[in-house]
């Protein structure tokens, strides 16, 4: 029996007739018995009754529960099937209200929710709302880990997804990130998902060829297009042309082409979208080869097919117009008249941008304006990665319309600014895309291969400069070459500044970097079980699972920061933009900088070089052309400098040198030699021109062929030389405070006699100077020194956060092929931590904190490494000052000891005095050279240390101390004759 109580509120156990009995004991009367019974009676009857209607309500509840839950799955199977017939938007709209029914009846954290996320994620991701898409497989990725674990085999489904969604973004680091880790994930049930392995090893082969892997990707596609089946081999094929055409291999791409239309066609006839695919593909490269006729009957076989399976809008589409635009843009033709031809290719031309122009209305939201003079707002580009590139061919396109109309000038600087407003959208598109962007790795690869456009503003914006003379074109080529200089270097220190003045707790800061210390020893057990080990994959897949979830929890603490903390936000993601006038106003009087920009693109077969020219009072961009001799000058100097046989040297290396040495200062220098005169120089440099130091240049042509460095004309003699990476760094260096610990020195001596299980370790050769040098500095600056055995990396991290200078003397080990694990050489401690190694890597240093003002990195190479476009050298120095060390000196090539030593204690010497650092610097290489036999002034022996970044004084001069005494002897001098005066009037008066 089912009591009133048990429905609304708890009562005691025992019989319900209970307060009834009570109620007879208490009244020994007939009538009170009667009314017991009655009320005995009634309490049956509520009881049944209320039964009753609750088994009634039960089951009604039940009917609806049964009915909404078939309603849910219904919903889930109708939108799918709007999915298969391409109408995305009625299946998600469709499949998330079968959503809200699930999560009414089974909660927001079931399983089954999860495929409906999943899904959502993937219509979004058709409809272009990336973003949203991320969301959705985020939060199947979530209810997954909460039921089976964060290794579960299911989660491969949306890490595959969200892969997709950022290679669509076209952040190809993080979408092959989560490719592999779908790949771990399947391949713990490949019985069950087979079919799934083999189509994410295609996407991580795909996702190789985005990133130029293009031997990699081979590799992996050789290893798996026989294994594979369904419809990927067809996608092996075309992805197999795609590499050998970029490769100029064209023979094998064509034939890999065709296999690809003839297997797909064999297997799913010639009405696929997928037919419609390939055949746009395949045009494509007919026309990079030229073949307009038949590029153009493959467009027409693939445009009913496109346009009637998706309508106006997606990416199909898009890239079927923007195909047909690169076909009317490349089109050639024979004409004797030039006017003819003129007129025929800009009637192609206009044509072209017509077709891009559908292309963009079909990548956009709320925008259909077919006029070629518009653009869309960069919010309404939903496929982002896609807009780019039409964005970038529809200006290059009106680039061209511009120099065909060389005659009319009006015409011509319509042409021009129509090409920058678009290249503009790009480059403001490109910079929007970086802000999504956390992982390092991902932001450097997104500036290699999208410096293009950054260049192209550049080369459209110097034309307008020289045509109207206005000075917003000067800032606009400015603001893109900037943003073409370590943009992924300023976004960390931007990002570090922002987190030093927002109020975030220590406690979430301090989880961030125990995050990324794990992510590094993680990363460093990887390299090492890949290098050294056995390779063993179930290890080495482990390494790479711990790894990935190590990034996710970064990535999800930073959008947390991002979320909860808006000042924080508005500091990180402020307008990175900066124009000339505000590196002006932040400049000395005495100083100038030189940013060189190079526009090498055999595409477009051109070979430019720009120089910014910025003073505190002017400003000016000087555009030259290059010949390919240019570029191998610099490689001979570079080598010519570096090589470490400098005691062999032939008559014809040293005339090489002289040639190149006099050429390479025609180029970078004499053409504003007279604005740099008695001026201190910071060049940002770019390319390849990372690698030489402008001090070697000559400024005279030296035709004496007879071997003496003594008395060459360099140019160190006439100008003080600094370098950083972009201006804006370089203003923008973030001030330290000084410390009162002056220097912290370490030099490990590397005895023969110890011998480690390390073999890298031991195949380290003394080093005999370096001891020397640590205490020729301690006579200048107070200095704390670890000599020997005592200078470990254990030290080094116990102590570094409390000098004002570093100074690190050892040996360097160079990865060129990853440079992140380049490394420094310390003292292995005995039973110290795997994270004490004694190898201080570079990845390991980009997780440091510095406070110091001046690191000064006395071991080999390590101003070397990578060359990356977009981001310059990925070298040792750089993760000093990724970590926040303003100021650098680092080496180019191997340090001879002696000479090394003896320059760097009178640089001390000069800096204890008050000299600003490069100027120190500057001076320390004279004296060597001045003293020097005719060899030893070999450039090899004193030119390997350079300056990098804020160039400020650390100590006062001593000048000022002189002047100070001088002035108050004087002023002693006077008031005693004062006083003397004043005395003998009143000796007089008496």
């Amino acid at each position: 029996m089912l009591s009133v109580t048990s429905i609304f509120g708890k009562r005691k156990k025992g019989n319900p007739s209970h307060f009834f009995k009570k109620v007879i004991n208490n009244h020994q009367n007939i009538r009170k018995a009667m009314i017991y019974n009655t009320l005995r009676i009634l309490n049956f009857f509520l009881s049944f009754f209320l039964f009753l209607t609750v088994s009634l309500l039960s089951t009604a509840h039940d009917s609806s529960f049964k009915d909404d839950s078939i309603r849910a799955y219904s919903l889930y199977s109708k939108g799918y099937n709007y999915f298969f017939n391409k109408e995305f938007q009625k299946a998600l709209d469709t499949i998330s209200y079968s959503l809200v029914l699930k999560e009414r009846l089974f909660g927001s954290s079931s399983i089954k929710l999860s495929s409906n996320y999943n899904a959502i994620g993937i219509l979004n991701k058709n409809l272009g709302k990336l973003n949203e898409g991320i969301d959705a497989f985020q939060k199947s990725i979530e209810i997954i880990k909460s039921t089976y674990g964060e290794q579960n085999y299911r989660l491969g489904t949306p890490y595959t997804n969200l892969g997709n969604i950022y290679r669509q973004k076209g952040n190809f680091a993080d979408a092959l990130r989560y490719h592999q880790q779908a790949l771990i994930n399947y391949n713990q049930n490949p019985e069950r998902y087979s079919d799934q392995i083999q189509q994410v090893i295609y996407n991580i082969c795909e996702n190789l060829f985005f990133t130029n892997q293009h031997s990699e990707a081979l590799d992996l596609l050789f290893k798996n297009i026989n294994n594979c089946n369904g419809d990927l081999p067809w996608k092996y094929y075309n992805l197999a042309g795609n590499i050998y055409r970029d490769l100029n291999n064209y023979s094998i791409a064509r034939d890999n082409f065709l296999k690809s239309i003839d297997v797909l066609t064999a297997l799913e006839g010639e009405d696929n979208y997928n037919v419609g695919y390939s055949y746009i593909n395949f045009a494509q490269f007919l026309v990079l080869r030229e073949e307009f006729e038949l590029a153009q009957d493959y467009i027409n076989k693939a445009k009913p097919i496109i346009l009637e399976i998706f309508g106006e809008k997606g990416i199909d589409p898009a890239q079927l117009y923007a195909t047909s635009g690169d076909l009317m843009a490349s089109k050639t033709f024979d004409s004797s008249s030039l006017q003819l031809f003129r007129q025929k290719k800009k009637e192609n031309l206009l044509s072209a941008l017509a077709q891009y122009q559908k292309a963009l209305i079909a990548l956009t939201d709320n925008f259909e304006d077919m006029d070629i003079n518009t653009n869309p707002a960069i919010e309404h580009c939903t496929f982002e990665a896609q807009c780019l590139r039409i964005l970038q061919k529809k200006a290059e396109t009106f680039y061209k319309l511009s120099e065909l109309s060389i005659d009319t000038k009006e015409q011509r600087l319509d042409y021009l600014l129509n090409s920058l407003n678009t290249t503009t959208i790009a480059s403001d598109l490109l910079n929007t895309v970086r802000t999504e962007i956390v992982n390092e790795e991902s932001k450097i690869l997104l500036s290699e291969l999208q410096n293009t456009t950054f260049i192209n503003t550049v080369a459209i914006a110097y034309d307008l400069f020289k045509i109207t003379g206005d000075k917003k074109y000067l800032d606009i080529a400015f603001i893109n070459a900037e943003r073409n200089k370590a943009a992924s270097l300023m976004d960390n220190l931007t990002d570090q500044n922002a987190r030093e003045v927002s109020l975030i707790p220590d406690s979430i800061l301090v989880k961030e970097e125990n995050i990324n210390l794990q992510i590094s020893f993680i990363n460093d057990e990887l390299f090492n079980e890949v290098q050294y080990g056995e390779n063993d994959p179930e290890k080495v897949e482990n390494f790479k699972a711990q790894l990935f979830l190590l990034e996710q929890e970064k990535a999800d603490l930073t959008r947390f920061m991002e979320t909860n903390y808006e000042e924080y936000f508005q500091m990180k993601y402020a307008n990175n933009k900066i124009s000339i006038g505000e590196i002006q106003e932040k400049l000395h009087a005495d100083e100038i900088i030189l940013e060189y920009v190079f526009d090498i693109n055999e595409t477009k077969n051109t070979n430019n070089l720009y120089i910014f020219i910025l003073s505190k009072e002017d400003s000016e961009l000087l555009k030259f052309n290059i010949e390919e001799q240019n570029l191998s000058d610099i490689q001979t100097l570079h080598d010519f400098l570096s090589d470490p046989n400098y005691i062999s040297i032939t008559n014809q290396k040293f005339s090489n040198y002289l040639s190149s040495a006099y050429k390479l200062y025609c180029l970078l220098i004499k053409p504003v030699e007279d604005r740099i005169s008695e001026r201190t120089i910071t060049v940002i440099p770019d390319g390849i021109l990372s690698y030489i130091p402008f001090d070697a240049l000559l400024y005279e042509n030296v035709e004496d062929a007879r071997i003496n460095f003594r008395n060459l004309p360099y140019l160190i003699k006439r100008h003080t030389f600094n370098y950083a990476y972009s201006s804006n760094l370089y203003v923008n260096s973030f001030k330290k405070e000084s410390s009162t610990k002056k220097l912290l020195a370490f030099a490990p001596s590397y005895k023969s006699d110890i011998v480690t299980k390390d073999e890298d370790f031991n195949k380290l050769s003394p080093l005999s100077g370096v001891k020397e040098e640590v205490n020729l500095i301690a006579n200048h600056i107070r200095t704390d020194a670890f000599l020997d055995s005592s200078a470990t990396e254990s030290n080094f991290m116990k102590n570094y956060g409390n000098y004002d200078i570093l100074h690190l003397s050892m040996h360097t080990l160079l990865n060129d092929s990853l440079p992140m694990f380049s490394k420094l050489a310390f003292m292995p401690s005995t039973g110290s931590s795997p994270e004490n190694d004694g190898w201080l890597t570079t990845q390991e240093i980009y997780n440091l904190n510095l406070n110091s003002r001046l690191a000064v990195l006395s071991a080999c190479n390590t101003g070397s490494g990578t060359l990356r476009k977009g981001e310059g050298v990925i070298s040792l120095a750089r993760g000093f000052i990724y970590a926040g060390c303003p100021s650098i000196i680092m080496t180019l090539w191997e340090v001879e000891d002696r000479s090394g030593a003896s320059i760097l204690e009178e640089f001390y010497h000069l800096l204890s005095n008050g000299k600003k650092k490069h100027q120190a610097l500057r001076q320390a290489k004279l004296k060597h050279i001045e003293n020097a036999d005719p060899l030893k002034a070999h450039p090899h022996y004193w030119l390997c240390y350079v300056s990098i970044g804020n160039t400020d004084a650390m100590y006062t001069s001593n000048d000022v101390y002189f002047f100070l005494a001088i002035l108050v002897i004087i002023i002693a001098v006077v008031l005693d004759q004062i006083l003397r005066n004043k005395k003998a009037r009143k000796n007089r008066a008496s």
